[in-house]
């Protein structure tokens, strides 16, 4: 239920929606910058501290356009367009990530054997502080002088490790081992839709990471020559056998054809009466042209069919090519220090928000107005900014006559009026707290103190009998109340009334030899107004009985202490003894409606100062 603030700083509750203002946000902000800004800078220095201590990583780029293998029967000018589709560009990238491609280079770059390409990211916290100290030696001009016992080991900086246990691995296990961190090393992707496909390889060695893009790319070539060699030459020996095979029939073919001329006569006769056919009959010589002349042709096909299978063996073409060679980088890649720096910071930023919030979720202290009007179901009398110096921030005792411009002033006094609000205003005010030290003397006096100053005959009670601290104060002439204050030399405490014991108000101090007494309390009806410091909650429930016999209570809570849990407890409390409550009222507290009108470093209200110029205009000018 969302909270309206009236005149006096009471909380008027109506019903509606629950919002969010932009005061809660700012006062949200107020509440943990700080907590934001230690986060916010941890972040960034995490990662400076990353950006600083680990290796420079260099990425080389090479580009491979894949072309379509047009057939040999399609001409430019015929208007066919041979095209690849998405399947095919994908398997030609999934032959550059493969195991052959990474063997092949691994062979020809004896990549095992090189140093540099083992350089791992693996440098432990030592390390990198190492790192770290020696860049800010170097950055102070210091990377030459001696070094302390403390920092010898800064000397190790630049590990350059194989894989572990280098010498016990077996040369299968090695080979995986390359193989693995080659991949990891490497990246394939397509450029767009189109057929150029780029190839990065990154390294801590510039020069290496040109020479593996460069070589990924030439061995994925080869790869395809090979593989087209291999298969024509396959064909041609299958092309040869089945070429030997028909030369051998057209031959065998050829000869039978040649004999059955040799030794038959070629003349046709016509059959006679009664010849009968022969159930099998040879061969004829037609028949036996026809299947030379068959195999001839046959012969002849894989004839020309070899021809072109050798003549394809001797000039290979592959389906790819380089388009872009890769060159050595001129800066490092990795780590991109100010986009780490941004992420730290952000990340930074984002942790401190969360916390923030995850914090004020599970805060249940009493903090803002609202809580008072929708977790209560109470009026918020107004909220006293804390007073740094005095009486542990809650103010002089006599602030309200010492400074009475002062923003503190102004909301006391407003309280105060909401307090007279009604038809019967309360006569008998009764002060208490849940806890001790939230202020609740300070407002007893500046409440007491505002009644005489407006012409009220007013006596101040102290009822606390467990912490009589306000009786002390006062009787003992204290000077907390502030410079020159109305206090003046009175008796020791006897628990009668002292009259003008604090300025024009009278006071009714504990009797600490005595204090029985306190259930015999003189008449008090010869006063208007009867403000009375009670106990606080902790004392025990029981020393509130007090509050019932009261025209109503004022309930102070220090903003940001103490807990809604134990206010609704004094709440509980208090109805118990049938008081009747007129609302809280937050001491220390830094609303965010106050700021713009409060000058906090003089404690004088801008309005007050206005109100002071135009007062002095008008007698300067004889009104």
């Amino acid at each position: 239920m969302p909270t309206q603030r009236l005149p006096g700083g009471t909380v008027d509750e109506t019903p509606g929606e629950e919002f969010t203002t932009i005061a809660d946000v700012v006062a949200f902000l107020r509440r943990y910058l700080l907590l934001i800004t230690v986060l916010c800078i941890s972040g960034g220095l995490l990662a400076a501290f990353y950006a600083l201590s680990s290796d420079p990583v260099y990425t080389a780029r090479t580009q491979v356009l894949i072309e379509p293998n047009l057939p040999q029967t399609l001409q430019p000018q015929s208007g066919v367009v041979a095209s690849l589709d998405t399947a095919q560009v994908e398997s030609q990238i999934a032959v550059m990530r493969s195991e052959k491609i990474a063997a092949m280079v691994i062979d020809e770059l004896d990549l095992m054997n090189n140093p540099d390409f083992f350089r791992l990211d693996d440098l432990s916290l030592v390390n990198r502080l190492a790192r770290v100290v020696t860049a800010m030696l170097k950055m102070a001009g210091l990377e030459d002088m001696r070094r302390p016992g403390f920092l010898a080991w800064t000397h190790a900086v630049e590990p350059v490790s194989s894989p572990d246990e280098a010498d016990s691995l077996s040369e299968f296990e090695r080979s995986r081992f390359t193989i693995d961190l080659f991949h990891s090393s490497m990246e394939v992707r397509r450029v767009g839709v189109s057929y150029a496909v780029e190839i990065h390889f990154r390294s801590r060695n510039p020069e290496l990471a040109a020479d593996l893009a460069n070589m990924t790319a030439t061995m994925f070539i080869r790869e395809q020559m090979e593989t087209k060699a291999a298969a024509t030459r396959a064909g041609g020996e299958w092309l040869e056998r089945r070429m030997d095979e028909m030369r051998t029939r057209m031959n065998r073919s050829t000869r039978l054809a040649q004999e059955f001329r040799a030794r038959h006569d070629y003349r046709v006769r016509p059959l006679e009466a009664g010849d009968m056919p022969l159930e099998e009959e040879e061969a004829t010589l037609e028949e036996l042209e026809v299947t030379a002349d068959t195999y001839r042709q046959m012969y002849e096909s894989f004839l020309i069919a070899y021809t072109n299978n050798v003549s394809n063996q001797s000039y290979p073409v592959a389906d790819a090519r380089i388009i872009t060679m890769a060159t050595k980088p001129l800066s490092a890649s990795h780590p991109r220090k100010k986009l780490i720096l941004a992420f730290g910071l952000l990340g930074g930023l984002m942790s401190g928000a969360g916390v923030a919030f995850l914090h004020n979720l599970l805060d249940r202290t009493l903090r803002s107005p609202r809580q008072i009007g929708q977790e209560l179901g109470l009026r918020c009398l107004g909220e006293l900014p804390p007073q740094p110096g005095k009486n542990n921030g809650f103010g002089a005792f006599d602030a309200v006559v010492a400074t009475p411009h002062s923003w503190f002033s102004e909301c006391l006094r407003r309280a105060r009026t909401a307090l007279g609000n009604g038809v019967s205003p309360p006569r008998c005010i009764g002060v208490t707290s849940a806890l001790p030290n939230e202020g609740k003397e300070t407002v007893a006096c500046n409440l007491a103190l505002l009644y005489a100053s407006a012409g009220m005959r007013t006596v101040l009670v102290d009822a606390d009998v467990e912490e009589p601290w306000l009786s002390r104060k006062i009787l003992t002439n204290g000077r907390e109340a502030g410079d020159g204050g109305p206090q003046r030399e009175c008796p020791a405490p006897t628990g009668m009334i002292m009259r003008h014991a604090f300025g024009e108000v009278d006071l009714l101090p504990i009797d600490l030899a005595k204090r029985d007494r306190l259930a015999q309390l003189p008449d008090l009806s010869d006063y208007e107004r009867v403000v009375v410091n009670l106990p606080p909650l902790a004392a025990g429930a029981d020393k509130l009985r007090m509050a019932g016999a009261l025209d109503g209570n004022l309930i102070i809570g220090e903003a940001g202490r103490v807990p809604l849990d134990l206010i609704r407890d004094l709440i509980v409390t208090l109805r118990t003894h049938d008081a009747p409550i007129l609302g809280l009222l937050l001491t220390k507290a830094r609303p965010y409606s106050i700021r713009p009108y409060t000058d906090e470093t003089s404690g004088w209200s801008r309005a007050g100062a206005r109100r002071r110029l135009i007062a002095s205009s008008f007698r300067r000018a004889g009104l």
